[in-house]
């Protein structure tokens, strides 16, 4: 409170809607939700008149939350769905996946089991589509590391509601992923045949994106907030270019780079013979999962 004085005496209008965001969040926690929606209310109003797009993403979020700690599921959702449109207003990649995934698992317990898979899906795609932005294989593994719950939660749910078949498509993308971008990125040979300049290329358009996504965070001013989202994307479609060039001028690379995990029909037709049994496993963070492949 003491905060949100000073602010609104000095005239500061993004410290003071930053204030009453923190100022919910706290009677959030203390379950005071009344009390916290009138913050959020606040908040956002501050925000939405100074043009603070990141601001109202997170009280989005934070009202979300307190929907779903109260039962109100129907509310959750429809903020859930608030909060995507303003990831996707500043292209918030990293979030947007984040906030997909948190619906997804929202809609797993109301047991609305296909609106939960798109959800899921399309999560997973975001994350990959981060992982492919990170050119360099160690940035690669650190990335996957991180999102490796998220995978694992994800194959949980497909082996728990009959979808057995994309379960195995995401373990085998667990335990493959890392190990497949080393081989793409460090092969000798491979690497030999990239021609330099379209390295470097590569190692700037990434260290570009990496400043313009920071800067697109910092923008408070909705106006200069939307050119910045345009240069994004289209760095990003300059970056997927350069990416299909490099394919194409070296098949090497092409056949390496970001290949695809086994599928269950490539292991029936190629590696598993009559009246055998092949067993796929993988040990998750408190359960183990284990897949019996037949022809």
């Amino acid at each position: 409170s003491k905060a949100a004085e000073c602010y609104q005496k000095l005239g500061d209008r993004n410290g003071l809607a930053n204030a009453y965001l923190k100022i919910g969040d706290i009677h959030r926690d203390n379950h005071q939700y009344e009390k916290a929606l009138d913050y959020y209310s606040k908040s956002h109003q501050l925000a939405e008149t100074i043009g603070d797009i990141s601001r109202q993403k997170l009280v989005s979020y934070s009202k979300t939350n307190l929907y779903e700690r109260t039962g109100q599921y129907e509310k959750a959702l429809k903020q859930y769905d608030i909060t995507i449109s303003l990831h996707q207003l500043i292209g918030d990649i990293t979030f947007y996946s984040g906030t997909l995934f948190d619906k997804a698992l929202l809609l797993n317990r109301m047991k609305r089991i296909n609106e939960a898979l798109v959800c899921f899906e399309e999560s997973i795609v975001l994350m990959e589509q981060l992982r492919r932005q990170t050119a360099f294989s160690h940035l690669k593994k650190t990335f996957f590391l991180r999102y490796y719950k998220s995978y694992e939660t994800v194959t949980h749910f497909m082996l728990t509601n009959g979808f057995e078949q994309k379960a195995f498509q995401y373990v085998e993308a667990m335990k493959a992923r890392v190990f497949l971008d080393q081989l793409a990125e460090e092969n000798e040979t491979v690497e030999k045949g990239i021609e330099p300049d379209f390295k470097k290329k590569q190692q700037q358009l990434v260290s570009t994106l990496s400043q313009m996504a920071r800067g697109i965070a910092d923008e408070n001013r909705e106006d200069k907030k939307k050119i910045l989202v345009e240069k994004y994307q289209e760095t990003i479609a300059q970056f997927e270019d350069l990416l299909a060039v490099m394919r194409l001028k070296n098949p090497a690379y092409a056949s390496l780079e970001y290949p695809e995990p086994v599928s269950v029909s490539q292991l029936q037709k190629h590696a598993v013979k009559d009246n055998q049994l092949l067993v796929r496993y993988f040990l998750g963070h408190d359960r183990a999962y284990a897949f019996l492949v037949t022809t």
